[in-house]
C-alpha cells in the first residue's frame, strides 16, 4: 500500500492524551456490549471503563467471544433495541 494522506487530517495520534477525569463528564450515554468470553479486547477493559463513564451501560453477552453480531445475533440487536428505547422514554 502506498502511502496515504491522513484520513482525518487535524487528528494527531501522537499527541492523545484523554485523562482519568475526562470520559466521568460526558453526557452522553454509551453502550458496552461485550462478549463475556472475549479475548480481543479483555472484558476487564470494558469494566473499567464503563466504570469511568457515569452515563454508560455494560451488557456481557453470556457464552460469546468477541463477535456479539454473530455468535449471538437476536441479543445484538435487543441490546441496543432496550438501550435506545430506555433512553427516548
Amino acid at each position: 500500500n502506498p502511502p496515504r494522506e491522513q484520513a482525518i487530517p487535524w487528528f494527531d495520534s501522537d499527541n492523545v492524551a484523554v485523562s482519568v477525569a475526562q470520559p466521568s463528564t460526558t453526557q452522553v450515554p454509551i453502550l458496552f456490549l461485550v462478549g463475556e468470553e472475549g479475548a480481543n479486547i479483555p472484558v476487564p477493559l470494558i469494566e473499567a471503563a464503563h466504570g469511568l463513564i457515569p452515563m454508560s451501560r455494560l451488557v456481557k453477552a453470556a457464552g460469546s467471544g468477541h463477535s456479539v453480531y454473530f455468535e449471538k445475533p437476536c441479543e445484538f440487536n435487543s441490546v441496543p433495541d432496550g438501550f435506545f428505547a430506555e433512553l427516548t422514554g
